[in-house]
Formats: C-alpha cells, sequence, structure tokens
C-alpha cells in the first residue's frame, strides 16, 4: 500500500534531476551564443540557430539560416531597428524579431 507513494516519490525525484541536468547542458551547450540584437555594431557572427518562433519561416527565408555570416551594419539612434548584413544583403530588423536569431561571435 505504501509502496505506490514511494514509487511515485521515486518518480517526481527522478523527473526533477532529469529536468536540472538537461537545463545544465543547455546552458553548457550554448554559453556563447547570443540573441542577434546583443551583437555590437560593426561585428560579424555566424548563426547558430533560430529559435521558434512566428517570425522563425521569414527569417530562414531572408537567409538568416545555421551556419551564415552575418554584421550588424547599423542600429537607430534608439538602437532599434538594426541593420544586417547577411548574403550580400542588407535587412533591418526590429529587435525583437532579431532576438529569435541566435549567434556567435
Amino acid at each position: 500500500i505504501g509502496g505506490g507513494r514511494h514509487f511515485a516519490a521515486l518518480e517526481r525525484d527522478a523527473a526533477s534531476a532529469r529536468s536540472h541536468f538537461q537545463t545544465t547542458l543547455k546552458e553548457q551547450c550554448h554559453m556563447n551564443i547570443y540573441d542577434l540584437p546583443s551583437i555590437p555594431v560593426g561585428r560579424s557572427c555566424t548563426i547558430d540557430y533560430v529559435a521558434d518562433s512566428a517570425m522563425a519561416g521569414r527569417l530562414y527565408d531572408l537567409g538568416f539560416t545555421p551556419g551564415a555570416s552575418v554584421e550588424c551594419l547599423f542600429a537607430a539612434p534608439s538602437g532599434n531597428p538594426r541593420a544586417y548584413l547577411i548574403r550580400g544583403t542588407v535587412i533591418a530588423l526590429r529587435n525583437s524579431d532579431a532576438a529569435a536569431i541566435k549567434a556567435r561571435y
């Protein structure tokens, strides 16, 4: 009778440990990955991945794909939007949309 409760507690502890391990592993894998808006003006970077978002498909269509080289060319005085050079084309993106793009530099 008491074994069922003990088993449920063990399952809960195992799930918690699994979740912690997966979070820690993700943090280690993404240590040097930044949101595109945090890349300084004049700096080049390489896209690592595009996070799921409403704009993800459109960003892929514009050439923001893993492995592509991107340079932040300009930022408006307010910092938003920013202009990026990718695949020979200059594209302006709002920071909220560009935040889905994760890159390394």
